[in-house]
């Protein structure tokens, strides 16, 4: 929403950040925003009455998970989502933390309605079977089985065509396919643009496209006819936002069936053309299954097609792939933070 109505604002009107609160914004009587007191309003939002804490050791291991996982101080009023910040990814490994350490198996449902820390310990101090804490097991989790067939599409038939438009419209330049390793790789691409996906078709050789499947979320994919593109066009349709578990354990069956999965590690589009925060799914997949994360940089498809445009300019673009980041040795943190670095330095 906020995208939509910055396309078409002055740019002293542009919204550029928000912040939440819980209380009424001051106001005079007549209801008008009283705006010359919003400052020392969102001073006093930010400093807020320290409230007792739960003397309970459900509460006590939760709030020690939350404050490692997150790095932020974590208090009874806390909301999981809001305050802690937990995304899609936080919250699978949460909820698998607390089945494992309390025996009980908890969705977002739960966390909606026990949306802070203190109401959630009551909540599982209600439910849970044992308390015995132990460490997520991705490894564990990627190996389950799922009802999914890997089908070998048409995307070396629409590959010169695309190859074609981009080198005549966008003087398309392609760099490093020898970086590419002849095992299953994860490509892990910067996300500028619409483009994207269809720029990384036409920089593979045939060779590699033919076994490389690219992540998409399904709400895309809602008519029969988008979803016979995707079961015809090597396209795998998750939902990020309910099931990113689920999402995860494909792209692991795809990747031990000897495929490459493209996954876009911000997760979104960028905004002004800056690289946003990577999303850690890419670097457990390839530490779970030691599969090498190939980075991969597009430049000049921002310019091109930018989130506020609706047809692309003729603006050059580039499409580069870096040599391997190998997993061994490395946690997740380290995978996504070299990966970052990489593509940020050729940006």
């Amino acid at each position: 929403m906020i995208d939509k109505y910055n396309q078409t604002a002055v740019s002293y009107k542009k919204i550029g950040g928000f912040k939440i609160v819980n209380t009424e914004l001051p106001k005079t009587r007549l209801g008008k925003i009283r705006r010359f007191m919003l400052n020392q309003f969102l001073e006093k939002q930010e400093k807020p009455a320290v409230k007792e804490e739960p003397k309970t050791q459900t509460y006590n291991i939760l709030k020690e998970y939350l404050e490692k996982y997150t790095n932020l101080s974590v208090c009874p009023d806390s909301h999981i989502e809001i305050d802690l910040g937990l995304d899609s990814l936080g919250k699978i490994e949460f909820l698998t933390f607390i089945e494992s350490t309390f025996g009980i198996k908890l969705d977002e449902k739960d966390l909606i309605e026990n949306p802070t820390v203190e109401k959630l310990s009551y909540f599982i101090d209600e439910k849970k079977q044992k308390i015995e804490i132990s460490e997520i097991d991705w490894k564990k989790i990627l190996s389950q089985s799922v009802s999914f067939e890997l089908k070998e599409g048409y995307l070396t038939i629409i590959k010169p065509i695309l190859k074609l438009y981009f080198k005549l419209y966008n003087n398309l330049e392609i760099k490093g396919i020898e970086n590419i390793p002849n095992q299953p790789v994860i490509f892990a691409p910067n996300h500028q643009s619409y483009l994207d996906g269809f720029l990384i078709v036409a920089s593979l050789p045939n060779h590699i496209l033919k076994k490389t499947y690219f992540l998409a979320e399904e709400a895309y994919f809602n008519t029969s006819f988008r979803r016979w593109i995707a079961r015809n066009f090597n396209i795998i349709t998750v939902n990020v936002n309910k099931d990113l578990k689920g999402s995860l354990i494909k792209s692991a069956y795809t990747l031990k069936n000897g495929k490459n999965v493209v996954i876009f590690p911000e997760g979104a589009r960028t905004r002004d053309g800056k690289l946003l925060p990577f999303k850690k799914g890419f670097a457990i997949l390839s530490k779970e299954l030691d599969t090498p994360v190939v980075p991969v940089v597009i430049k000049g498809a921002f310019e091109s097609l930018p989130i506020y445009k609706s047809l692309p300019s003729p603006f050059k673009i580039s499409v580069e792939f870096l040599k391997p980041v190998y997993p061994e040795n490395k946690s997740y943190d380290e995978i996504v933070k070299i990966v970052y670095d990489e593509i940020s330095k050729k940006l």
